[in-house]
């Protein structure tokens, strides 16, 4: 269910202050943690099949 269809769902007293937390939040930066940034660059080696392969083979002769 959507943020939306909650707060259409709740009293009419509480609906202004969710919509203006809610629209403060939609104007923050969001900042990224770099493990995500190294899990994703992880996930990249995965969608290649030859990069998949030496990743295999390094895992599987223990090489650095």
């Amino acid at each position: 269910m959507l943020l939306r269809d909650y707060v259409s769902k709740l009293s009419e007293s509480c609906k202004p202050i969710i919509m203006n937390r809610y629209y403060d939040l939609l104007n923050e930066e969001i900042t990224i943690p770099g493990s995500l940034d190294i899990i994703a660059n992880f996930l990249k080696v995965l969608s290649n099949n030859t990069r998949l392969k030496i990743l295999y083979l390094l895992a599987k002769y223990q090489l650095p």
